[in-house]
């Protein structure tokens, strides 16, 4: 059985037309470095939530936006055209739901972002609203701030992520599966 890695994709305006998009280079290297067959989520809310049942690890790619600062719970908001509302409408709640279950998460610079949100992943302040939102996860979580995709089969480091995060999703398909 083939392993499946779902990207979450950006909303994107081309020529007036909305459309979902990621760089191939995130499918290229889940495919190279993991070993697993890529598959783009569109950014169409937490209605997505149930394609967990049937993906192997999630991906969580870098893009030019933010996540907008209204989902942290401050007003000011130094970007205002740097962000991307269907896709944190979509990635918050597939993170929750993914860290509860154990699903493999890789955060790729956005991605750490999405990962940290404060009702997806617990802080270190100790404050009620952050015990109270963390869904600790019981499986592998790793984020990071530099770009490991960019030439993945040709840099070890970067293969040496990608091939944990596709074992991962390996123990996961085969075990945590059956206890999520």
């Amino acid at each position: 059985m083939s392993l499946i890695v779902g990207i979450p994709a950006c909303s994107r305006e081309v020529a007036g037309h909305p459309n979902h998009a990621t760089p191939s280079r995130y499918g290229e290297a889940v495919l190279g470095g993991a070993g697993a067959i890529p598959i783009l989520l569109p950014p169409v809310g937490d209605g997505l939530v149930h394609i967990l049942d049937r993906i192997d690890g999630l991906l969580l790619s870098g893009s030019p936006s933010n996540v907008a600062p209204a989902c942290y719970g401050v007003a000011d908001d130094a970007t205002p055209e740097m962000h991307d509302p269907p896709r944190d409408a979509t990635t918050l709640p597939l993170i929750r739901a993914a860290l509860a279950r154990g699903l493999p998460v890789l955060a790729i610079c956005r991605g750490i972002q999405e990962l940290t949100w404060p009702s997806a992943a617990p802080c270190t302040r100790r404050c009620t609203r952050c015990r109270a939102a963390s869904t600790i996860a019981p499986g592998w979580a790793f984020g990071v701030q530099w770009h490991p995709e960019w030439r993945c089969v040709e840099n070890a480091d970067s293969m040496a992520l990608f091939r944990a995060f596709g074992e991962a999703c390996r123990a996961y398909a085969t075990v945590g599966r059956s206890a999520a």
